[in-house]
């Protein structure tokens, strides 16, 4: 066991060491490397990069910003509501 190592495959390289895209574009977690462990060739087609985008918010395309920050807003009040419809748990003693 190693210690110390973060092994992080929805992220790309990049974004681990907090070097992102400015302004955000859509972009595969895989390098060269990754892409060769997995039998594709580099640069990576786009039909495999799309399949493969990197989880950081900066390849989230522009366009999509809004969208997505409403289906985050629509399952924290989904989320909350559920909380405060659970009945209190009594502590036993």
């Amino acid at each position: 066991m190693t210690d110390g190592v973060i092994v992080c495959l929805s992220r790309c390289e990049s974004c681990q060491f907090a070097y992102h895209f400015d302004p955000p574009k859509p972009h595969s977690w895989m390098g060269p490397e990754d892409a060769e462990f997995h039998g594709h060739p580099w640069p990576l087609p786009p039909e495999v990069e799309a399949k493969h985008q990197c989880g950081c918010h900066c390849a989230t395309p522009p366009e999509r910003v809004a969208e997505l920050a409403a289906e985050n807003r629509a399952l924290r009040e989904q989320a909350a509501a559920a909380i405060r419809a659970l009945k209190p748990i009594k502590e036993s003693k």
